[in-house]
């Protein structure tokens, strides 16, 4: 199983949706974030001038119906940046007008889209990201601009103007990240052309300080096609000669100059040779030389000075072939290689064995499969002695681990292939060497095998023997190696060196080497834990896992690779808080070694991902992803990170951009199951079953049973969803059987849980808690807490529907009190929002809102924003239906906030609507109008039932100001919807309005079916009920029969005494219909009436109520 894997949520019982609310109560579902990118700006020195200035956007305009400005930051080239904010997404970010000359300019705009095109696949955390064109045609005259990512900072000119050079630590620390995000945009086939100090922002302080390369391509391309495309624009003093003569086609060779001098000028505070114009430029280019730096600097390396100089040469085709190349040069890595590498391997050849952090960490996998691919068998344990040890977990993960830092080898990540082994027996046997593994070659889609023993002694003497076996299954070479287990790191990496020679691929550098022995423990009791706990991992038993790695940390606090499994093994027990912690602390300390980069940029993200952070997970995954040229394990992380970031978009072209990979890479399994999870979370259900049954048929083309079952159990809930329950049923049983074969009983467990939910379906509850019986027993031997709060919750819904409240609300309890024991603050508080709706199924409002308080709280305490805003949203629900308005619209708009926070949009339409029935209730139209078209906005056009329930809100504001010809509209659109969906109660909510409506109009005849329809077909739910009968109540007032319009209220008013809006509107209408036969005591209960809602906040009800006694 791998790092991030979609997978990884599909065991998480109490994830399934038959925990969650049914429709129209509260909601609690995945945390998601909202799609968000975005160019950078240095710290605004501009001064706000009195009055307008013409032509310039003023603080509070807003372009294309969506962007707000917020302030203006500088005048450019091509136009005015301002810090906007995009109103849909709810994000800051630079916005760029472009001069009015370069948008009535058809060839210009057409080339800006070009580039546009080219810089938006440009994401590098040291690049700042280009999101999109836009054009405001409404405003006189048109308004074309750019948005881009906001990032405020310092410029490096700032800097050096302030305080000249730079200490030669910090020049290594900036020169580095400067190099990867030019390195970023030339991968992108752009060339920057303009690219200085002036235009690289430090963000942040100290060690800590991330440079980041802006303004790349456009402007400088822009300019040079008003002119002459053969053109070259730029600043004159960091110009390449070909920049300025204008005669050659400009290339990244240019860069790499302009390189040179940025370089010269942080270590010189100089330029190389100084020019303001383009012909001084030319000049003095072409017929000087730049002084050596070290005259200005004496305590340059010699190997820097060099470096910088052949940055400079006049011919492009004496720079350094790539950015990366004259980095390599300026460090002096490349003096120590003793075989160049090529251009970009200095960066992309990082840690191939991430997954040493815990065996869920993605690897360096190169899937071009342009090059072999190679899997490390475990390798087997030949030793006299009778103890377990780690030693095999160590060799396997050392030798996987150094093989994945070449270039031209692709490796197979160990835990994947530790999971293929455990289904191919073939492969545990003492002499699996002699064994046909064509089967397990084909599954796992290598194309050389490494297999071998190792003999370990007592005194600790160490030896091994390798087979390289051919494709074919023949053997390509033998290796032993022998030493003592001290040095086995040196022995396996002269293993690995044979292996590299023999398959014709390059050696790694000395820096390569070190930076990629830095991840593992130092000292020899944090190793020995560390790999003890990665065995643990491995065979899925969290809790030693997290015993183990407990104790490495305490051995060795500083190994960010601890820290990390630690966080992987907590995660597994969903010990959120401390898993969270524990994966910032791994980040935090990658960030200050002498680790790779993509090793750090990659502890960033799984910290992100634990801790909710979508929009920073989705960054640096997409730019590990675009950075390794399509690796498939960081591919299937992105569309995972995207998906439950609510970028389901994006995530089907990620997931476009794997399948196009070359077989088999572009044929794993994985991705037709990421597929089918992205389409589960569109609601596209039919593409959902598309995918899952195409991701089961790529598993049985490979023999990969494992895979098999789990792409079963995807087309087990894609089925379910699509509402065919015996298919769902068949494949979700096909899946429990291949997992209890492989001795995987959590897993089992998830597919029978599946089984029981889709029997809840069919209203076979007793069937269901027998199979949730079963799941409990399971999960409870296997000691998975949050499984075990999963079963629970299940358990206590399905007693509920038997009738059996008491048990349900038991096995609520146990689901909190296991998982507050286990310190799982995140489900502790599902748990108690799942116990509140019980509680409020009961109609125990008090409990309910109480145990909402609660998960409240605690989410809160975690720092579980998500949760945090769910249980606020729930309570302001119960708040509502209790009669406490002012308490449920404080709670609403809290909720509100937090969700706009996190950016999740369907999450803050949800809320949008709770907030535009409680400004419905105050009689506050105009904002309720607006809460209902927000969350309308919101909502994705394929969530017709969601659409729908917002026009009957829209349709009750435009009743209740008496606009009946558009709420007749909104409301006849809704009831279609729900007919279609076969959704009764909805359809009698719709019908109810629409008979108001109709009785309102005066137009008894066309309303006399609805009232009719309404009597045949009553609601099961009191509320709805209690609203059928206000509207049939004012439809026989309005037909002159008062007296039956009584008679069908008292019954139902009798049976909650609730002092809600509801209740009060149906005692309103009541009193109507007493004052044709008891004036006196209808006059008193109107006055009452009038005086309970005005003191609730029901002001339009108020009013009605004060209006009917005159």
């Amino acid at each position: 199983m791998s790092f991030g894997d979609p997978e990884d949520d599909k065991r998480d019982i109490g994830s399934d949706d038959s925990l969650l609310p049914t429709a129209g109560q509260a909601e609690l579902s995945a945390p998601e974030t909202a799609d968000h990118a975005l160019v950078s700006i240095p710290n605004s020195t501009a001064e706000h001038l009195p009055g307008r200035t013409p032509g310039r956007l003023e603080s509070g305009d807003r372009l294309a119906n969506r962007f707000r400005i917020v302030r203006f930051i500088a005048k450019g080239g091509m136009g005015e940046v301002y810090e906007a904010e995009d109103e849909v997404v709810r994000v800051r970010l630079a916005l760029k007008t472009i001069l009015p000359a370069i948008a009535a300019n058809p060839d210009m705009v057409e080339q800006l889209k070009l580039e546009m095109r080219s810089a938006r696949r440009v994401t590098h955390p040291n690049v700042c990201r280009l999101i999109e064109v836009f054009e405001d045609r409404d405003r006189q005259p048109a308004v074309m601009f750019l948005t881009m990512e906001l990032v405020e900072g310092e410029s490096l000119s700032d800097v050096i103007h302030r305080s000249g050079p730079l200490p030669l630590p910090q020049f290594y620390r900036i020169a580095a990240q400067i190099a990867a995000g030019l390195d970023a945009v030339h991968r992108a086939e752009i060339v920057h052309q303009d690219f200085k100090t002036s235009n690289v922002l430090l963000v942040g302080s100290g060690e800590s300080t991330r440079a980041v390369v802006t303004d790349f391509g456009l402007a400088v391309n822009l300019q040079a096609t008003g002119r002459d495309r053969g053109v070259a624009g730029g600043t004159p003093a960091y110009m390449a000669p070909e920049q300025v003569d204008g005669k050659t086609e400009i290339t990244p060779a240019a860069d790499i100059y302009a390189f040179g001098v940025v370089l010269y000028e942080l270590l010189t505070a100089r330029f190389p040779i100084a020019a303001t114009t383009r012909r001084e430029a030319l000049d003095r280019k072409l017929t000087e030389r730049p002084v050596s730096p070290s005259h200005y600097r004496p305590d340059i390396p010699k190997y820097t000075e060099r470096a910088i100089l052949k940055c400079l040469e006049r011919n492009p085709q004496d720079r350094f072939a790539s950015v990366m190349d004259a980095l390599a040069a300026v460090e002096g890595r490349a003096e120590k290689r003793r075989k160049k590498l090529a251009a970009f391997a200095t960066t992309v050849a990082v840690l191939l064995a991430v997954a040493s952090f815990g065996g869920y960490a993605a690897r360096r996998w190169f899937l071009s499969h342009r090059t072999p691919t190679v899997a490390v068998l475990s390798l087997h344990d030949a030793s006299a002695r009778t103890e377990s040890t780690s030693t095999g977990t160590e060799l396997t993960e050392l030798l996987t681990s150094n093989l994945g830092l070449s270039k031209g080898l692709t490796t197979v990540p160990a835990e994947d292939v530790s999971l293929a082994q455990g289904e191919f027996p073939v492969t545990a046997s003492a002499s699996f060497e002699q064994e046909d593994l064509s089967a397990f070659r084909r599954a796992i889609g290598a194309d050389y095998l490494v297999i071998g023993k190792y003999t370990n002694a007592s005194d600790g003497k160490l030896a091994f023997d390798l087979k390289l076996e051919r494709p074919d299954g023949g053997t390509l070479d033998s290796i032993h190696e022998e030493g003592t287990e001290q040095n086995a790191g040196a022995l396996i990496a002269d293993a690995a060196s044979k292996i590299r020679q023999r398959l014709g691929t390059q050696l790694l550098s000395d820096s390569e080497t070190e930076e990629a022995e830095n991840i593992y423990p130092r000292t020899d009791e944090g190793r020995k834990l560390y790999f003890q706990a990665l065995a643990q991992l491995r065979a899925l038993n969290s809790v030693e896992a997290a015993s183990l790695s407990k104790k490495a940390a305490n051995a060795e606090p500083d190994n960010p690779s601890i820290h990390a499994t630690y966080a992987e093994a907590l995660n597994l027990l969903k010990n959120m808080p401390a898993a969270q912690q524990e994966a910032k602390r791994a980040a935090e300390l990658a960030q200050g070694g002498k680790l790779p980069p993509e090793f750090v940029t990659l502890l960033e993200a799984r910290s992100a991902e634990l801790n909710n952070d979508w929009k920073t997970a989705i960054q640096k995954l997409d730019a590990l992803f675009t950075f390794t040229r399509d690796n498939l394990q960081y591919g299937l992380m992105l569309s995972n990170a995207q998906t439950l970031g609510a970028q389901p978009s994006d995530a089907l072209k990620t997931i476009a951009r794997l399948s196009k990979l070359k077989a088999p890479a572009g044929t794993d399994p994985r991705i037709q199951i990421a597929a089918a999870e992205t389409y589960a979370a569109m609601g596209n259900y039919t593409a959902e079953i598309q995918s899952a049954e195409r991701a089961v048929r790529d598993a049985q083309a490979r023999s990969w049973r494992m895979m098999q079952a789990k792409a079963s159990l995807q087309l087990c809930w894609a089925y379910q969803r699509n509402g065919d329950s015996a298919k769902a049923l068949a494949s979700c049983d096909t899946a429990r059987t291949v997992f209890a074969d492989f001795g995987d009983g959590v897993s089992g467990a998830v597919a029978l849980n599946r089984i029981a939910n889709e029997l809840v379906t069919r209203g076979q509850y007793q069937e269901a808690k027998n199979a949730y019986d079963r799941v409990l027993a399971i999960v409870t031997k296997a000691q998975s807490q949050h499984d075990m709060a999963g079963a629970h919750l299940n358990l206590a819904l399905t007693l509920l529907n038997l009738g059996d409240q008491k048990a349900a609300q038991q096995h609520a309890g146990q689901a909190i009190e296991i998982a507050a024991h286990s310190g799982d603050r995140y489900d502790e508080a599902r748990a108690r929002l799942i116990s509140a709706d019980l509680l409020r199924a009961s109609d125990d409002l008090p409990a309910a809102i109480q145990q909402a308080r609660l998960a409240q709280q605690v989410a809160h305490d975690a720092q579980d924003r998500d949760a945090e805003g769910y249980a606020l949203n729930n309570l302001a629900l119960y708040l509502q239906e209790s009669g406490d308005s002012e308490a449920a619209f404080n709670a609403a708009h809290q909720a509100l906030d937090i969700r706009k926070q996190l950016g999740v949009p369907t999450s803050i339409s949800v809320t949008q609507a709770l907030l535009g029935d409680l400004y419905l209730e105050r009689g506050d139209l105009p904002h309720a109008r607006s809460s209902y078209a927000a969350a309308l906005q919101l909502q994705e056009p394929t969530a017709k039932a969601q659409i729908a329930q917002l026009q009957l809100a829209a349709a009750q504001a435009d009743f209740q100001s008496d606009e009946f010809d558009a709420a007749l509209k909104n409301a006849q659109t809704a009831v279609a919807e729900f007919q279609r969906e076969k959704d009764s109660e909805e359809t009698i909510e719709a019908n109810t309005l629409i008979l108001r409506i109709l009785t309102r109009k005066k137009d008894l005849a066309a309303a006399r079916p609805y009232y009719e329809q309404l009597a045949q077909q009553p609601s099961q739910d009191h509320d709805i009920a209690l609203a059928a009968a206000v509207a049939r109540a004012e439809f026989l007032i309005a037909s002159a029969q008062p007296v039956d319009a009584a008679a069908l209220l008292r019954p139902l008013l009798g049976l909650s005494e609730k002092p809600n809006y509801l209740n009060l509107e149906a005692r309103l209408v009541l009193a109507r219909a007493q004052q044709f036969s008891s004036k006196p005591q209808s006059v008193t209960d109107l006055r009452d009436i009038a005086s309970q809602a005005e003191k609730l906040g029901f002001h339009h009800l108020a009013a009605e109520a004060r209006q009917s006694l005159h």
